[in-house]
């Protein structure tokens, strides 16, 4: 008998209809039903990997992430897709369904009781891209890689030569903590219901970066500050935000008094921090 496949338009239409489910807008829940795009996100995993799902669905990667992972804790917020997926996925012994919000979730406590290499999947929902991925990169250093789908325009701004008014603290912060490189691109109509934009898998892979600071928050806090109020530049955000520099200091590290926050890079915001932290 061949194994199941849920993450497929037929299988997902199937399960919808059987438990009288409608996609949830307020979670943004669009269910991926493209095996290729599923198979090129598993051939990424091993057995010995610990799989933090989030925002498992209705299964489409849960299912075969479980049949080849050692273990796969799905956390999804979501209490009726929860008890759909205690029903439909009854045979993985290796798979914990929690029910919990991503961004209130202990991650440490989890990380805390696994051994090995622990990668997170997940088809972020768009409108809280930003902060699932910084509270990944920021809060779990034990987390070796991040396998993410995100919305096409979103993923497309962590490869721009230069910043624009569309980059963010998470664009400027990201490659502190990892290598990012395109897996695959999904059309919307890999999706059920179908979203408005296109979408994109991107790889996140820890390492260490070549300048590292003792104090990471510290520089994620002067990278947001910086971001306070794009219209202003970067001497007077900081200023508005209580830190003490001025402008000979800036001039003395390369950085023009008359910056903006997306003019500067990653190294920029690191010399920013070293002064900052000389204060």
């Amino acid at each position: 008998m061949s194994e199941r496949i849920i993450g497929c338009k037929s299988e997902i239409t199937h399960l919808m209809k059987k438990h009288q489910l409608t996609a949830r807008k307020q979670y943004g829940q669009n269910f991926l039903v493209e095996p290729s795009v599923i198979n090129k996100i598993v051939d990424q995993l091993s057995e010995e990997d610990t799989v933090i799902e989030i925002g498992p669905g209705l299964g489409s990667l849960t299912l075969p992430m479980a049949r080849k992972c050692r273990r796969v804790i799905a956390i999804e917020i979501d209490e009726q897709l929860c008890g759909i997926l205690r029903e439909e996925l009854k045979d993985p012994d290796n798979l914990e369904i929690r029910n919990e919000d991503i961004l209130q979730t202990d991650l440490d406590a989890i990380l805390n009781e696994i051994e090995g290499r622990v990668t997170v999947v997940s088809n972020l929902p768009y409108y809280i891209t930003s902060e699932i991925l910084l509270k990944l990169l920021t809060e779990s250093g034990k987390i070796s890689r991040i396998i993410a789908m995100m919305q096409k325009e979103v993923a497309e701004r962590f490869f721009k030569k230069q910043a624009d008014k569309d980059y963010g603290p998470l664009q400027v912060i990201a490659p502190y903590y990892c290598e990012i490189s395109l897996l695959s691109r999904v059309n919307k109509r890999n999706f059920l219901p179908q979203p408005r934009v296109d979408s994109a898998v991107l790889l996140f892979t820890r390492r260490p970066y070549h300048h590292p600071v003792e104090d990471e928050q510290r520089l994620l806090d002067i990278i947001r500050a910086c971001y306070s109020q794009r219209r202003k530049i970067v001497l007077t955000n900081l200023t508005n935000s209580g830190y003490h520099i001025n402008k000979q200091q800036l001039n003395d590290i390369n950085i023009k008094e008359t910056a903006r926050c997306e003019q500067l890079s990653l190294d920029d915001y690191i010399r920013l921090y070293e002064v900052l932290s000389d204060d």
